[in-house]
């Protein structure tokens, strides 16, 4: 016959197990504020109706559409980001300088400009740096030719009273050496260099001693004009 001690034991064992703890199941998982600020919430509700509202109006889209979208934003992506190779557009007639952009490019790689931000840096230079830098030498070396004219105004051998008759003498030197002589002194405006009027007034002066023909002998020295310009050279 069965111990009735031992079977009630063994039942009691069974019955009176302790249930699991569920403690943590008092925390509640889907309360947000325990994990994040009130503004990253937010956020993150904005982000998820945003892409929520994105994949509405893509599904809305024809597949056209949709790979236009899809290039134009590949496209994008690859505006703002650091590039392996940079790569610039040149301006109709204009010509890229590949040595100038050989140095250039390392140094934008290592300020991780992306190609975006590169192209208007390179923009910037062309189109406003380097005309206003342009525009400065211009206006020094202007400054500097209409210097020398007024030197030369001012100098006592062959200004003054005298400016008009050098210049006059200078330029009928030039036009008789050599013509095409005067428009290369007037593109960089040494026509209006005092040390220029001063040499082509005195070979004028030397030029007026022969008045028939370049070869007619000085008296003095037994030579041409030409020839005591040019002693080197084989005249005769």
């Amino acid at each position: 016959m069965p111990d009735e001690t031992s079977s009630t034991s063994s039942t009691e064992t069974t019955t009176n197990t302790a249930p699991a703890d569920t403690t943590s199941a008092t925390t509640t998982t889907d309360d947000l504020t325990a994990l994040f600020t009130p503004e990253d919430i937010s956020a993150r509700k904005e982000s998820v109706a945003s892409a929520a509202a994105e994949t509405e109006r893509r599904a809305g889209l024809t597949d056209e559409q949709r790979a236009a979208e899809d290039t134009a934003k590949a496209a994008d992506d690859a505006l703002n980001k650091v590039p392996e190779e940079y790569t610039f557009s040149v301006p109709e007639g204009g010509q890229l300088d590949t040595e100038l952009m050989a140095k250039v490019v390392p140094v934008f790689k290592e300020a991780g400009l992306t190609q975006a931000k590169a192209n208007q840096l390179t923009e910037l230079f062309g189109k406003e740096i380097l005309p206003t830098i342009q525009k400065r030498q211009e206006a020094a070396w202007k400054a500097e030719v209409d210097g020398w004219a007024e030197a030369t105004k001012k100098d006592p051998e062959i200004g003054g009273t005298k400016f008009e008759a050098s210049v006059a003498n200078a330029a009928r030197a030039v036009n008789t050496i050599n013509p095409g002589l005067t428009a290369v002194l007037d593109k960089y405006g040494l026509g209006n260099h005092p040390e220029m009027i001063r040499a082509f007034s005195k070979v004028a002066s030397l030029l007026a001693e022969d008045t028939i023909s370049t070869q007619r002998k000085n008296e003095q020295t037994g030579k041409t004009v030409a020839e005591r310009m040019f002693p080197g050279l084989p005249l005769r």
